[in-house]
């Protein structure tokens, strides 16, 4: 709980919190956007930390696109920009921090759009309103937490509800989804099928009917949608003259160029699919190759139990003077800052192969 008198930046903390998880604006006071140019914060559980960072943007501008999280073990608090780490775009950070605090990674559907959050999907965002309450919730009456005043906010906050209160586990709460997803598809078709029978007479409909067959022959183009009685039987009487001819298919030189064509996009999607393979081996083995680097941390951790990265001159046991054991603490304090730099290169690089795994992906759609 943080108190304390009128204007002296109680509010700027939260504010600088729900920055570092991904808000899509930045909302600290205008008195410490002046005078500060990133925030960030660490988070720890045991011996598993993360670090959250995001520039300050100028006041009356929009934030940058990227943040920058990292995740490892003993990690150092950066103290300028130039020393931050795990560059990458905010919807991939976001990604990350839900993973990091448990939340499920939903598959996306066709018609959604990868860039943006759904307004049901469980992520960091909606996680927020747990994590901190403020001044005005704690007033209120009938805000229960952070963000249900929003009408904005307020739909998914209560539609994920059950999912971080345990109700319901990533798999119903995707096939949930799913569903309301299809109920709402289902209803606006009828609706939009209600309202073009509702607008047609008999003759247009018989005429749309009619001017498909001709459609599908080749003899006229695809009506317009909102064409009038008058507009459809002069396209049915031109569909009918001595003078309509169906259209040519294409001749040899055409299917030489379709062909060559065909080959090099087929080509193209080949060689694509064998760098998202490639980029899923590379995923594997950095989350191997992390592993294995955290399990040397951990053994090696025996010299901070033991006080031998200060290189002490004497045996920690018999406390007799050695040399030696001065040589094996060196050693072993340079192998722990190696592990530590290299788990530091592992983080930074994963949100790229996220990001270029996630372009591929969209091509071969696109092939």
């Amino acid at each position: 709980i943080i108190t304390g008198a009128s204007g002296t930046g109680k509010s700027a903390v939260i504010k600088a919190l729900d920055y570092c998880l991904g808000s899509s604006k930045c909302q600290l006071p205008v008195y410490v956007r002046r005078r500060c140019v990133a925030v960030g914060v660490k988070w720890v559980r045991g011996t598993e930390e993360m670090i959250s960072c995001r520039q300050v943007p100028l006041v009356g501008k929009a934030p940058n696109s990227y943040m920058y999280v990292t995740t490892g073990r003993n990690l150092k608090v950066p103290r300028s920009v130039e020393e931050f780490e795990g560059r990458g775009p905010v919807a991939v950070s976001k990604a990350r921090l839900g993973e990091a605090f448990g939340i499920e990674a939903m598959p996306i559907g066709d018609s959604e759009q990868p860039e943006r959050d759904s307004l049901d999907r469980p992520s960091i965002r909606q996680f927020t309103p747990y994590v901190f309450v403020t001044k005005e919730v704690i007033d209120s009456e009938t805000v229960l937490l952070h963000g249900l005043d929003d009408n904005r906010k307020a739909p998914p906050i209560i539609a994920t509800m059950p999912y971080f209160l345990g109700v319901v586990n990533g798999s119903t709460a995707t096939a949930e989804r799913r569903l309301r997803q299809a109920r709402r598809a289902l209803e606006i078709d009828a609706a939009r099928e209600e309202a073009r029978v509702a607008k047609d007479s008999l003759l247009k409909q018989r005429s749309r009917v009619l001017l498909g067959e001709a459609q599908q022959l080749g003899l006229v183009e695809r009506p317009p949608e909102g064409a009038d009685e008058a507009f459809l039987i002069g396209m049915l009487r031109r569909a009918a003259s001595p003078a309509a001819r169906p259209l040519q298919y294409p001749g040899a030189d055409q299917l030489d160029s379709l062909q060559e064509r065909r080959q090099a996009t087929l080509k193209e999607l080949n060689q694509t699919k064998r760098k998202l393979r490639a980029l899923a081996v590379t995923e594997q083995e950095s989350l191997d190759y992390e592993a294995a680097v955290s399990t040397q941390q951990q053994k090696l951790r025996i010299a901070e139990h033991l006080h031998l990265l200060d290189v002490p001159t004497k045996c920690p046991v018999c406390e007799s003077e050695t040399a030696a054991g001065a040589e094996v603490a060196v050693a072993m304090r340079q192998s722990l800052e190696t592990i530590r730099a290299e788990t530091s290169a592992v983080g930074r690089l994963r949100p790229q192969i996220g990001e270029a795994a996630e372009q591929l992906n969209k091509r071969v759609e696109e092939l």
